[in-house]
């Protein structure tokens, strides 16, 4: 709705197993509502928190919390320190994916933490269609 303006959220769904190994299969999102927004990076407050967790209580038991999103409008598709900061003490599971979004540019990438450092996901489904 606000490009200029970062936003975040969590991911919501499944984890599947296949001869590959773990696939992560985003079924929903959360916004961060009440998240702290300062230039450009963005904050999960705890009223943040809350309100995913009531969501994931009421709306989601079935499923569970498997990353974060982020929007960097204009900026383009990277971690930042705070990202960094925000993926390793909150997002820490090994299955656990950072998906950045900008709006203006019409970019996007996931990412994940392997071996202490992150890497992009060369491939992945988005709406039924792989992008590489």
């Amino acid at each position: 709705l606000e490009p200029e303006v970062e936003v975040c959220g969590v991911l919501v769904g499944h984890l599947k197993h296949d001869e590959h190994g773990v696939c992560v299969h985003v079924t929903d999102v959360i916004r961060g509502e009440a998240a702290k927004q300062q230039g450009a990076q963005v904050t999960f407050t705890h009223d943040t928190w809350n309100h995913i967790h009531h969501e994931m209580d009421q709306r989601y038991a079935d499923k569970r919390i498997v990353g974060w999103y982020h929007t960097h409008g204009g900026f383009g598709i990277f971690l930042s320190e705070m990202d960094s900061f925000i993926h390793k003490n909150f997002f820490s599971d090994p299955h656990h994916l950072a998906y950045v979004f900008d709006p203006l540019a019409g970019s996007e990438g996931f990412f994940r933490l392997h071996a202490g450092e992150f890497v992009q996901a060369k491939r992945y489904w988005l709406a039924g269609r792989e992008r590489c």
